[in-house]
């Protein structure tokens, strides 16, 4: 008789015990046909205990405690030492909710693609959203555009989402586009007000015609300098994706594929597909490839460190495979706050560690030199920003000096990992 698969399911505990405890609950409900897993939690949180709890909804699970905060990779590392007995590892946030063919669909994939080292998933906002699409009028641009083209985003900015008595709408976003920007609200939020500001090129060629759509409804503004358009209330309802498998650009940033765009839109999102690597969040890893690659740098402490590790596998000869259909609902940026100087730091830093262990010299120097003059930009609009009271940086100059002190500081022993790296693939490809 064919024996089961055994999965070992690890959940990192930080932050709030009531979202790891959803989080179990929702693994409670796999299907979890052909396979047995072995749940474990890592309670990576001294100021926050999970507390002396073993099972939730008739689910039993094994707890592992850190006596201080080791970060995503090193917490994950605690439940990833011990694999001779485990087939697939699957990682699975804390803050995130499984649907119930989460891991059977991702075990099927991996089953069925025995290159592939993991299998990556849906993640979608947590919550659903309305949305407000702003687009060229073209029937009322006589006049009021010249014939050259700029992206609207070139043109056009949304520089405040708030409620009509001035309170800015908490998990509110803006997605700009190629012609388009969608403004996505948070169900439950209308009426809002936005406030629009033509940019200092479009204010060259004059005013500029804009068509405002929602649910039904469409309006029609003439935008000159700023404006402010009201809607009372937005009935639609939409998914919206926050994660399908992450991609690295040209200038070697990780970014999320799918990242706010509407679940469904555009069918891109709803194909299986190979991806560059997989987001920590919800992945199913094969144990065979992290034998081979080893487990996650824990001197990255936050952030790049999944890709970091999906780039180990690809040197090696693996693959990352994206499943639309296991699907995962996220709260975003519920462990370290959207924009502050802590995820800027980490960010920043890390990809420059990452980058120097994996990627190719020419461009590593390149992007180090440009990180650099990016420092003494930023300080000199910081210096600006007191004087005459203009924008800041988004971030600030003494975050990227930071940032590139620490790695400096870590660039020796990557570039030590990347010769051990280059060694194992030799022994592995002759």
């Amino acid at each position: 008789m064919e024996q089961p698969d055994r999965i070992r399911v690890v959940v990192l505990h930080y932050g709030y015990p009531d979202r790891t405890r959803r989080a179990l609950a929702s693994l409670a409900r796999q299907n979890t046909t052909g396979a047995v897993l072995d749940v474990v939690v890592v309670d990576n949180d001294p100021t926050s205990r999970l507390g002396p709890i073993d099972s939730i909804d008739g689910m039993a699970f094994r707890q592992i405690t850190s006596d201080f905060n080791r970060g995503f990779g090193g917490g994950c590392n605690l439940a990833l030492t011990d694999l001779d007995t485990t087939d697939y590892v699957a990682l699975l946030n804390n803050d995130a909710v499984a649907e119930p063919e989460w891991l059977h669909n991702l075990y099927t994939a991996l089953r069925d693609d025995p290159r592939a080292g993991a299998a990556t998933s849906k993640l979608l906002l947590d919550s659903q959203y309305g949305k407000v699409r702003i687009s060229l009028d073209h029937a009322g641009m006589t006049g009021l555009a010249d014939k050259r083209y700029l992206r609207l985003a070139k043109r056009i900015r949304v520089n405040d989402i708030s409620t009509p008595d001035g309170s800015p709408v908490e998990g509110a976003f803006v997605k700009h586009r190629t012609d388009y920007i969608d403004v996505l609200v948070p169900t439950g939020r209308a009426p809002i007000t936005l406030q629009l500001t033509t940019t200092k090129a479009q204010r060259k060629l004059g005013p500029l015609a804009l068509s405002l759509s929602w649910d039904n409804h469409t309006q029609n503004i003439t935008a000159g300098s700023t404006n402010t358009v009201t809607v009372d209330q937005i009935e639609e309802r939409f998914d919206v994706i926050a994660n399908a498998g992450n991609d690295l650009t040209d200038t070697a940033n990780a970014t999320d594929r799918g990242w706010l765009e509407i679940d469904h839109d555009d069918p891109y999102f709803d194909q299986q597909s190979q991806v560059f690597a997989w987001c920590g969040g919800a992945v199913l890893l094969r144990a065979s490839c992290l034998k081979q690659t080893g487990i996650f740098d824990e001197s990255l402490f936050l952030y790049y460190e999944d890709l970091e590790l999906a780039w180990r596998a690809n040197e090696l000869g693996w693959h990352t495979i994206y499943v639309p259909s296991a699907i995962v609902r996220h709260e975003h940026a519920a462990s370290s706050v959207e924009g502050s100087e802590f995820k800027a730091l980490n960010t920043l830093r890390n990809r420059l560690v990452v980058l120097a262990r994996h990627d190719r010299p020419a461009r590593v120097s390149r992007l180090v030199v440009r990180h650099v003059a990016s420092i003494g930009v930023t300080a000199a609009r910081d210096v600006a920003s007191m004087r005459n009271g203009s924008p800041r940086a988004s971030t600030p100059s003494g975050v990227r000096t930071r940032a590139f002190v620490g790695f400096t500081r870590r660039l020796p022993s990557a570039l030590r990992a990347r010769r051990a790296d280059r060694g194992t693939e030799r022994e592995l490809w002759g």
